[in-house]
């Protein structure tokens, strides 16, 4: 295997590597002997010390771009070896961060499709890595899984989504099959996603039940490999992962599931709470990322004393740390996120101008994180109040049961009809289920206030 990367889900501490070597040693597979040797030649040529060794660093730091050209020189060396794929793979990913940190469709666009070609040219033969080597099934895991970010399509979008989570779990299985646990993990905690977004645009109750009940099963290996080798941060991504799936699933399911509902919520808590002491950052971002973020889902409702102002700081501090990460996508989503429990702290309070600023607060974050998701011509995936993709209609809403002067709010209703149109055309565009049934939500209730005028 290669050297592992820390601040990745294959950083291996001493203790961790000797375990892993002790599953390799067990295998009479000639990849193995073969792997090992690679590993001797890697020090001797000094790929592991100055190419991955940088590259680690660079990932850390959350320079993608500099990741990006240090795993470049390592793949020129080893182009034909047992590692292609695995390197390919790492590239692709680095690649497609770096493209999340871009500015404009402009660079983001061609940044994907780079990370697209790096890994399509991924060995598939039988020279070096057989077709079901678990690093081919990962290359063509993430082709599928990038190619979802260049497709407006929603439809076309789901395919390859759909495509990305059967290839990740193939991948998954030629892991376990070979023994390979470290590259379980990794590609579990950066490939699950592909279940949850293809879930968030799956119209079939009983399919996303399926897809997350098997995306929790693996995330449960993925946790358990991930206690074995003692690494915090891989086993906090994981635990969050699985801990998101698992809230997906109890949302899902029925009155009848009554007892199962409480199973997913519990365990859900409590991997996230176990998260969150290993790495407070990695349990705030990585619930962002997985459309669940910390205060809002595992939190919300669930403490009466709780309050959204408090909800609201708890998503300043995730806005905080996607700043820091310099990912447009997380920073999009922190902000996506903030403006709703901020919206809702204008019916926490009886000052009326109040209300309005904080009404105004909720539509800066919403216009800001519409902002920066066009960036990567994308549409948010989150329901609920404020839809950061046509945000004005239920802004003008809000202000109208916050103001007092009926000249005024009659304005505001006008606004509010205004932009229904674009609020349908998008949540529709869209192709997401909760999106769009909120938008007929915003939509009614506009004629129900406009009726009582």
């Amino acid at each position: 295997m290669l050297p592992p990367v820390a601040g990745s889900a294959l950083f291996l501490p001493a203790v961790g590597t000797r375990l892993w070597m002790s599953f390799y040693e067990q295998s009479d597979e000639p990849m193995f002997c073969e792997e090992r040797k690679m590993v001797s030649s890697l020090t001797e040529a000094e790929v592991s010390d100055e190419c991955l060794a940088a590259a680690e660093e660079s990932e850390v730091a959350f320079k993608w771009q500099e990741a990006s050209a240090y795993y470049t020189r390592a793949l020129s060396r080893l182009t034909g070896s047992s590692l292609e794929n695995l390197l390919r793979a790492r590239l692709g990913y680095s690649l497609f961060q770096a493209a999340m940190q871009t500015q404009s469709p402009s660079e983001f666009g061609p940044g994907i499709r780079s990370a697209i070609e790096v890994c399509k040219k991924g060995r598939f033969d039988n020279t070096s890595t057989s077709p079901d080597g678990p690093s081919a099934f990962r290359c063509q895991a993430m082709v599928a899984y990038l190619e979802s970010w260049l497709d407006a399509n929603p439809k076309k979008r789901k395919q390859h989504l759909d495509s990305a989570w059967a290839l990740t779990k193939q991948s998954l299985e030629a892991c376990q099959k070979a023994l390979q646990f470290e590259n379980f993990v990794e590609t579990y905690t950066r490939l699950g996603i592909t279940a949850q977004k293809a879930f968030s645009l799956d119209w079939s109750i009983s399919e996303r039940r399926k897809m997350m009940r098997e995306a929790i099963s693996l995330g449960e290996e993925a946790i358990r490999y991930s206690r074995l080798n003692s690494s915090q941060s891989q086993l906090a991504l994981s635990l969050v992962q699985v801990a998101t799936h698992l809230l997906r699933l109890e949302r899902v399911l029925g009155p009848e599931d009554k007892a199962e509902k409480k199973t997913c919520r519990g365990r859900a808590v409590k991997y996230w709470r176990e998260a969150r002491d290993l790495s407070e950052e990695i349990a705030h971002i990585e619930s962002l990322r997985f459309d669940s973020p910390a205060g809002m889902e595992f939190e919300e409702g669930k403490d009466p004393s709780k309050s959204f102002t408090e909800t609201a700081e708890s998503q300043e501090l995730t806005l905080k740390f996607a700043r820091a990460r310099g990912d447009n996508f997380l920073i999009a989503s922190a902000l996506d996120w903030l403006a709703q429990p901020t919206l809702f702290t204008t019916f926490e309070t009886e000052d009326g101008a109040e209300a309005i600023r904080q009404c105004d607060k909720a539509l800066s974050y919403a216009e800001e994180a519409q902002r920066c998701y066009a960036a990567m011509s994308f549409l948010s995936a989150r329901g609920g109040l404020l839809w950061t993709g046509a945000p004005r209609a239920e802004y003008y809403t809000s202000m109208y049961l916050v103001e007092i002067d009926q000249e005024k709010r009659k304005d505001l209703l006008r606004r509010a009809l205004d932009e229904l149109p674009a609020l349908l055309r998008l949540s529709e565009q869209s192709g997401y289920p909760e999106v769009l049934s909120d938008a007929h939500h915003v939509i009614s209730k506009t004629f129900l206030y406009f009726s009582r005028m």
